[in-house]
């Protein structure tokens, strides 16, 4: 990974180091001890590597996908908070009613990230519209990503983020 970093932009080396995470190929520790090992003032990819590093944080739950990880970096990179990955959104009994990509629990927002190969058909169709009214039913909003939006730079979906946060807020924000 310490390589990579020297050949490699920061956005694919946060996907790489995440990856490498969530299959536990590595642990931020052993990335760690790797940065403390080898970082040389001048050496090519030592800061690139730290920054990596700094974004994946002990404890913040990890993504569990490729595409959730990069739409949390989107919304970082268009100036939204953190949200928090693989959230439980539970009715009032505690029972489970969906566990989404991405939330802003205090806003009631859920984001979802619905790929071509797990939310098409009609199956899927029938699964997704269920788990969504069961969702807005104890009030969350829900928003969906997708592959578009990450090849776009998810302007617009950060847009739509950023409104939501405001409707649930009540602050104006500009666009």
């Amino acid at each position: 990974m310490f390589d990579l970093a020297r050949v490699v932009g920061p956005h694919t080396l946060d996907l790489a180091i995440g990856t490498a995470l969530r299959r536990e190929l590595t642990t931020l520790s052993e990335l760690t001890n790797t940065l403390d090992r080898l970082a040389r003032r001048g050496r090519a990819g030592t800061n690139k590597f730290r920054e990596a590093l700094q974004r994946h944080t002990v404890d913040v739950a990890l993504t569990e996908s490729e595409a959730e990880h990069a739409l949390m970096r989107l919304l970082a990179d268009h100036g939204l908070p953190q949200p928090v990955p693989q959230y439980e959104i539970r009715d009032s009994d505690g029972r489970l009613v969906a566990r989404v990509d991405l939330a802003y629990p205090d806003l009631k927002i859920a984001i979802e990230y619905d790929s071509y190969a797990h939310h098409v058909g009609r199956e899927a169709l029938v699964r997704d519209s269920g788990r969504r009214n069961a969702v807005v039913g104890l009030g969350w909003l829900p928003i969906t990503a997708t592959a578009n939006d990450l090849r776009n730079g998810g302007h617009r979906l950060a847009i739509d983020v950023q409104r939501a946060r405001s409707l649930r807020t009540g602050v104006n924000s500009a666009e």
